[in-house]
Order: structure tokens, then sequence, then C-alpha cells
């Protein structure tokens, strides 16, 4: 048996440099910048090994820029590590999947916002790609997405998108359809963006809240 259940695909993490007060500003005031900042490296961290041990596929870290905490991650984690090119998510997303594609049969995207995309869901979007679809996403209830698996490549998924909205998952589903492409779609999930949702992660990682006053 090999080291992935799906070695012909890949799974990239998009992730932004840990530095105080450009990451998490949503969570203020509720959250001071040094409590933002802890939330967004145990977020990063928690995802990073979530699709690390699945041992499902290669795991590619894509970062916004350089930074002592991708070295630290590497003691711990095997990945290999990539800079984000584009003037927006879309343009980001585009590059690193299209190099993704390049050299892989499939792809999956997740990021940092999300840390209930569990081993369980990577599998279930990594399978339907071998499947006759050639898309997978991962709703988000906040009416983005907190994943999405492709096996080709169209840059009209990434065109023309109001990052950050609640649009986004709707016009995605909209271009998907205009291709001509069937879609799997996964079970929704919470991102954790602002202080209201927090309370999503008392359940699961309470640990993550501990000493954070709401």
């Amino acid at each position: 048996m090999g080291k992935y259940l799906f070695p012909g695909s890949k799974i990239l993490l998009f992730a932004r440099a840990p530095i105080i007060g450009q990451v998490k500003t949503r969570m203020q005031p509720v959250l001071t910048v040094r409590q933002s900042l802890e939330l967004y490296r145990n977020m990063l961290a928690h995802s990073l090994a979530q699709a690390v041990r699945s041992h499902l596929a290669p795991v590619e870290l894509w970062v916004t820029g350089a930074h002592d905490y991708w070295a630290e991650l590497a003691k711990q984690y095997d990945f290999k590590l990539f800079f984000q090119h584009g003037n927006d998510l879309g343009e980001r997303m585009a590059y690193a999947i299209k190099q993704g594609l390049s050299s892989g049969k499939s792809v999956v995207v997740i990021g940092t916002d999300c840390p209930f995309v569990d081993v369980d869901y990577l599998k279930q979007a990594l399978k339907a790609l071998g499947s006759t679809n050639p898309v997978v996403v991962g709703p988000a209830r906040d009416g983005g997405y907190v994943l999405l698996g492709l096996n080709q490549f169209s840059a009209r998924l990434f065109n023309d998108i109001p990052w950050g909205t609640e649009q986004v998952l709707n016009l995605t589903m909209q271009q998907i359809k205009e291709i001509g492409w069937r879609c799997t779609l996964l079970a929704e999930l919470n991102d954790i963006d602002r202080p209201e949702d927090l309370v999503h992660l008392q359940r699961l990682f309470p640990q993550w809240l501990a000493g954070i006053a709401r």
C-alpha cells in the first residue's frame, strides 16, 4: 500500500502569514490583536495537521509571504511550501490550482477559516473527483465555500467573484452551471470569521477560547 490513498491528487492549503494585526481582524474588539493572532495560528496549524495526517494526498501550503512560522511548521509536518501569486483571492487560487493540475489528476483547496474540515470531509471531496464530476464544493453557511476541488481547470470559476461576500457560493455555482459541469456538493459547514462564529468552536475546540472574555 502506498503512502497516500489518492496519490495522484493534491491538497492545497491557503494561508496568510501570521502577522499580528493582519489576521482575524474581524474578531476585534471581542478579541485583542494578540488573541486574534493566537486563534489564527491555532486554526492554521490544525488545518495543516488534518490534511497532512490524513495521508490522503500530498499537501501543499500556499502562503502570502515569507515568515519564520513556516519553518516551525515544517519541523512538525510534511508539506511543500509555495508562495501565492495574484492580485486577489481568485487569481491566487486559479494560479495554484492550475499549477497543481499540471502535475496531478485533481486538487482540493481549503483555507484556514474552517476547522471543521476533517479527514472524512477531505476524503469525500477527493473521492468525488475520481468520478465523472469535475468539481466538488464544500459550502459555508456564510455564503462562501470552505472547500473547492477540481480535476479540470476553468478560469471562469475565479473571475468576477466578489470575494469575502455572501454571494461567492451562488455566483460560483452559477459559473459551474454555465460551464456545463456536474458538481458534487458536500455538507455545509461554518467558517470562523466573526465574533458570533466563536460559539461554533466551543464544543470541539474549547481550548482555543480559554481566557477569551466574551
